[in-house]
């Protein structure tokens, strides 16, 4: 534990509610950007599974360190397991060293076993991504490069909601395909589940510029087509899709009608606690992260 610093855990969201000023502040002074009040109530105030765990460091009355656990669940369809899903790793920039970075995440992990959480789910940055998995055994799930596309002219594919929500395939793990989860969970992005040309289910949510973002492709049965793709984003009156090399190869894209977004990749990782880490089914857990 850092000399100099104190420490608490805080896993009451009435408790952690007293922090939000000083968090407000932290995040702030790391990003250099307004702070996302919005976002933070959806995850942190208004989560239907539960209050988060978040481990705070103070160097006098200023706060210098966050790091945040939030809960969610994941099903088959049969079993439902509980887990966390790691946000906010935020230090001030004099205050950045690995025994701080250590001491957030030992701390958090410490409290998520105790609540017998099934495992801790992240999708880290480009900094964050190999300490974790030195530092903590984090796994890596998926680590794919995201890409741009223009689709060529097509006419629009038909397109129905996806009645079953993204319900899980044999095997698979994935959010719950409840109207409370969902509601939940696409309050702030709006992301749909659709079936496209009564076949292969996309996750999707719409960005500013006319940009189709993929979260999920499902293939039940059926081959892998760009054109389906095409077809939404015509339908949804959209010039480019954003997407990930992952659900581009299922789709049949080539890599030369691609570019790179910006040199980005998207990464999901996982460090099991109580239980091993399942497969996983991405659905809508891509939602804000690209």
């Amino acid at each position: 534990m850092s000399p100099g610093l104190n420490w608490a855990v805080v896993d009451n969201k009435r408790v952690y509610a007293d922090h939000l000023g000083a968090t407000a502040n932290l995040f702030q002074a790391a990003f250099h950007r307004d702070f996302p009040k919005t976002l933070w109530n959806q995850y942190y105030f208004n989560n239907p599974y539960g209050d988060p765990i978040v481990s705070l460091a103070y160097s006098g009355s200023t706060l210098v360190a966050h790091q945040a656990l939030v809960p969610s669940t994941v099903s088959d369809g049969s079993l439902d397991i509980r887990y966390h899903l790691s946000m906010s790793t935020m230090v001030h920039p004099a205050h950045r060293g690995m025994p701080v970075f250590i001491e957030l995440f030992k701390s958090v992990h410490r409290h998520a076993l105790s609540q017998a959480s099934g495992f801790v789910l992240g999708f880290p940055n480009a900094s964050l991504y190999a300490p974790l998995g030195r530092c903590f055994g984090y796994r890596a799930i998926v680590e794919s490069p995201l890409r741009n596309w223009v689709p060529p002219d097509v006419e629009p594919a038909t397109i129905s909601q996806d009645p079953a929500l993204g319900q899980p395939l044999m095997g698979h793990f994935t959010p719950p395909f409840t109207t409370e989860y969902w509601a939940w969970r696409t309050k702030l992005n709006q992301a749909r589940a659709v079936v496209v040309n009564d076949g292969i289910r996309i996750v999707y949510k719409l960005l500013g510029g006319g940009t189709l973002n993929v979260l999920d492709v499902e293939l039940p049965g059926r081959e892998a087509t760009w054109r389906d793709l095409a077809g939404l984003a015509a339908a949804e009156g959209c010039r480019s899709v954003r997407i990930t090399d992952h659900h581009a190869s299922m789709l049949g894209l080539a890599g030369s009608e691609l570019t790179s977004h910006e040199g980005y990749s998207v990464r999901m990782c996982a460090l099991p606690l109580n239980q091993p880490v399942p497969q996983l089914q991405f659905n809508l857990l891509f939602c804000d992260i690209f």
